[in-house]
């Protein structure tokens, strides 16, 4: 019997994590969400309309209409992002990249800080209700 073996090691593919720190598993069911997006064109693709699915916090998200139109251009590069709760903070992230295209544009850069922005408030005022 031979045995199985991969000729190769970790694969060259990354994963960008923007951090929001708190306790993001009591915020757990508010702040999970994901992008969604309905595209046009299959080799010229453009992004017709974007909007956010999860939890409480979407409705905030989806309402800032700045930061709608800066992700209509970043996620033809970033393709989904996240938002994740842990145990001790919240994460931001997007699909993997190979590692030759691991670089950030500023509008990605700006969307990210955006994002953070409303979850540091949502979490701040979350907090201050149930005081």
């Amino acid at each position: 019997m031979s045995e199985l073996t991969t000729p190769w090691g970790a694969l060259p593919y990354y994963q960008m994590h923007y951090i929001v720190l708190g306790n993001g598993k009591v915020f757990a069911e508010q702040l999970v969400a994901r992008t969604r997006k309905r595209t046009k064109g299959f080799v010229h693709k453009e992004i017709l309309d974007v909007w956010w699915e999860g939890g409480n916090i979407v409705s905030v998200l989806n309402q800032d209409a700045q930061l709608k139109s800066l992700l209509k251009k970043v996620l033809l590069e970033e393709g989904e992002i996240y938002i994740d709760p842990t145990e001790n903070c919240i994460r931001i992230y997007s699909g993997w990249k190979p590692e030759r295209k691991i670089e950030i544009s500023k509008d990605a850069l700006q969307a990210y800080n955006m994002i953070a922005g409303h979850v540091k408030k949502f979490m701040s005022e979350l907090t201050v209700s149930r005081i």
